[in-house]
């Protein structure tokens, strides 16, 4: 999903741009979605059937996702479990994943989920946790096999597709709830952050995995937390003071479990920087501007995205 206003983000105090003319790595992109983005008319008869299969497998599972969901509401109102306790999460396991494109921005859609039980919030506090996405009344995060910095650049150079593809189970958090878990997580001593911004095609996954140095530095590859915020302000679904201040608790609770000797790097998309005026008052959160040499024509397509 490709936001389609992008207001000019004004740099933070003490940014740094960076030129790089290393040459551009492709991201791998989903062979449907590929095929639908303009390329269908290209295909053989076989491919085109299997497109349309798996448009069809895909229409499906949105219909049984949808009936799903609302047999477990109905449930949760015949139990009185509709709503989360204060201090609580909903702790819920995953039946079923699925994406027509990896690449789609992470949502609850992505999986189905059992009805569960509630849990203290401070379950949470643990590196084997992380956000997935935030909604405007929610926030879900997803259990992990391993510590969540173990899911870096290096082994992971887009770390939404491991979030989706490794999870083991989902918390759901209310939004007042998650504010306040942060709030609780930010009187704790923080670690340096650098908020790292691009455009695109220009190296910067390349130069995300040199940032990252084991013992001194983890990165953070196009989390889906700050995608998700990226989105919701381009496209309005909320207005700068929610995104702000959803921005300044998600960034706590990213770098939550390093130590505060290990710099935290997160590399956005592109499109991401539109967050930098809103990073304004975070602690100990530098900013890098990443663009390619003779970048002007760059910087203006993202601009006017």
């Amino acid at each position: 999903m490709q936001p389609q206003r992008n207001p000019v983000a004004r740099p933070l105090r003490g940014a740094v741009a960076l030129k790089c003319d290393v040459a551009a790595t492709q991201r791998p992109r989903d062979w449907v979605a590929w095929r639908l983005r303009g390329n269908f008319w290209m295909l053989t008869i076989l491919e085109k059937a299997w497109v349309v299969l798996q448009l069809q497998l895909y229409t499906i599972y949105s219909a049984f996702y949808w009936i799903f969901q609302r047999v477990t509401e109905a449930v949760r109102v015949f139990n009185g479990t509709a709503e989360i306790p204060d201090g609580k999460v909903r702790m819920l396991s995953i039946v079923w994943r699925y994406k027509l494109d990896p690449e789609e921005i992470a949502k609850r859609k992505d999986f189905v989920l059992a009805s569960g039980h509630f849990e203290s919030t401070e379950l949470l506090n643990n590196s084997h946790w992380t956000i997935y996405t935030i909604e405007r009344d929610y926030v879900l995060f997803v259990l992990l096999p391993e510590p969540v910095y173990s899911y870096n650049i290096t082994e992971y150079p887009f770390i939404f597709e491991a979030l989706f593809e490794r999870a083991i189970a989902v918390a759901e958090m209310k939004r007042t709830e998650f504010l306040k878990f942060a709030k609780q997580l930010a009187a704790q001593p923080q670690p340096g952050t650098v908020l790292y911004t691009n455009t695109a095609r220009c190296g910067s996954t390349l130069l995300g995995k040199m940032l990252h140095r084991p013992g001194m530095s983890v990165c953070y590859a196009e989390h889906p937390a700050l995608t998700v915020l990226s989105v919701a302000l381009g496209e309005e679904l909320m207005d700068e003071s929610e995104v702000r201040e959803l921005l300044h608790a998600t960034v706590t609770c990213l770098r939550a479990h390093l130590p505060t000797g290990v710099v935290c790097i997160l590399k956005t998309q592109s499109f991401e920087a539109r967050l930098v005026p809103l990073c304004e008052g975070i602690p100990n959160l530098k900013h890098i501007f990443m663009f390619r040499k003779k970048a002007l024509l760059s910087v203006e397509k993202v601009v006017r995205r």
